[in-house]
C-alpha cells in the first residue's frame, strides 16, 4: 500500500495452492437407441492451483470519509476426469482426462467510513 497526500494505491496477490473443482455435464446430445433415454448427467472433477489479483486505488474525502475504486483478476486450472462410466447408452465407458480453466474479472466500488475518535461530517 502506498499513500500519496488524499490517495491511496493498493495491490495484492493471492496464490491458490489447491483448487477442486466438481461439476457435471448435462447436454441432451448423446447417441441413443432409444428416444428419451438420458442416463443422467455425466460427473466432472479435477484438482488444481490458481491465483488472485487485486488493485484499488481510492481517495480520502474527509479524514472519515473515502471512496474508491479497485478490481480483481483469478485464474484457476484443474487437472481431472468426464466419468463417462455408466453413461454411455448401452453400458461402458471409461473416464476421460479433461484440463479445465477458468478466468474471471471484476470491478468494484467502495466508500469507507472511519468510526472513532473522528468526526464523521467536517464542518469548517
Amino acid at each position: 500500500m502506498v499513500e500519496f497526500d488524499r490517495w491511496r494505491f493498493s495491490a495484492n496477490v493471492a496464490w491458490l495452492p489447491y483448487v477442486w473443482m466438481s461439476g457435471s455435464d448435462a447436454h441432451w446430445l448423446r447417441i441413443s437407441n432409444q428416444p428419451g433415454d438420458f442416463s443422467a448427467p455425466v460427473p466432472e472433477d479435477g484438482k488444481g492451483w490458481g491465483v488472485q489479483l487485486e488493485g484499488f486505488v481510492s481517495y480520502r474525502l474527509t479524514e472519515a470519509l473515502s471512496v474508491g475504486v479497485g478490481g480483481r483478476y483469478w485464474y484457476m486450472q484443474t487437472r481431472g476426469f468426464t466419468h463417462f462410466e455408466d453413461h454411455i447408452s448401452g453400458g461402458g465407458g471409461v473416464p476421460q482426462v479433461v484440463d479445465w480453466k477458468v478466468q474471471n474479472f471484476g470491478v468494484f466500488v467502495q466508500m469507507g467510513l472511519k468510526l472513532g475518535p473522528y468526526s464523521v461530517i467536517d464542518v469548517h
